[in-house]
């Protein structure tokens, strides 16, 4: 029982078939419409249409009460509530039949039974641990409640293994990634060695290429450096004739001018003369020839 106050409504229940305050008038009223055409075929059998409705809940509500007479209450409840002797029939069962006790978790530890791998072998194991007890008053009442706690620690038990292994799956699940991970990687890791062996030869060959040019142009600046001390050499050689044709034009230059000044003394009309001339004379000739060898003609 949840509260012993429930067996002095079950007691009045069987006792009167009514239940009182249970209802007000307005439920009453609702309750009793469709009795009314009952009641009245029944003539004055009854009083009242709710006189008629009590005799039929006395006549059709059937009560199960299950007690345990074990318990140190037993005899203050039912003697405090006499209908439970009075308007009810007793069965005292002391113990169940061995195909009872069987019968029984199969019905209460159904999904129970079903996840074990051996469900006769706990059934007979419940059975013998109840057996142990019967001599201490253990009652088929007990049998049931061991029933239901073992029932209750296996969907206990069996949650908490549940989650557990949902934690460990993910934790599995979180390795298989990091080592899929891990192996992607190195790929990877073997691919870029390859590409930094590769760009590692082509650098060294670009040094080795850096490192021959640079010796090249060491050379180049060395020739350089010689044909620049070759070229100063000369140029102080020609710097020398230079200066040396200069002396000599120098000396050259009064004859020069003094041939200019002649030459621009030379009117129109002797050279007018002159190609008149079939045979000039030989200084004239000798002097023309000159200046045609000069003028490379």
């Amino acid at each position: 029982l949840v509260q012993p106050a429930f067996l002095e409504v079950i007691n009045s229940l069987l006792s009167s078939g009514e239940i009182p305050g249970m209802f007000s008038s307005q439920e009453l009223d609702a309750l009793l419409m469709p009795l009314k055409e009952e009641f009245s075929k029944e003539g004055y059998k009854y009083r009242t249409p709710y006189a008629f409705f009590v005799n039929r809940v006395q006549m059709h509500l059937h009560i199960v009460i299950s007690l345990d007479p074990s318990h140190p209450d037993f005899l203050i409840r039912c003697e405090s509530n006499p209908a439970l002797y009075t308007r009810c029939s007793i069965m005292w069962l002391e113990a169940w039949s061995k195909q009872g006790m069987s019968l029984v978790p199969q019905m209460l530890l159904k999904d129970t039974l079903a996840d074990v791998p051996e469900p006769e072998q706990l059934v007979e194991s419940m059975q013998y641990l109840h057996s142990t007890c019967v001599k201490q008053g253990a009652a088929p009442r007990q049998y049931v409640t061991l029933l239901e706690t073992i029932g209750s620690l296996y969907q206990t038990k069996l949650s908490s293994l549940q989650q557990q292994r949902s934690f460990l799956g993910g934790g599995l699940r979180k390795l298989e990634e990091a080592a899929e991970t891990v192996d992607t990687l190195s790929k990877e890791a073997v691919v870029q060695q390859k590409q930094l062996n590769e760009k590692k030869a082509q650098a060294e060959h670009a040094l080795q290429e850096i490192t021959s040019m640079k010796e090249d142009a060491g050379k180049k600046k060395q020739e350089a450096q010689d044909l620049s001390s070759k070229l100063a050499a000369a140029e102080a050689g020609m710097e020398g004739k230079r200066v040396q044709v200069e002396a000599e034009l120098s000396e050259c230059q009064p004859v020069l001018d003094a041939a200019r000044q002649a030459v621009g003394s030379i009117k129109k009309d002797n050279l007018t003369e002159i190609r008149s001339l079939k045979l000039p004379p030989e200084a004239i000739r000798d002097v023309l020839e000159g200046v045609l060898r000069l003028m490379n003609n």
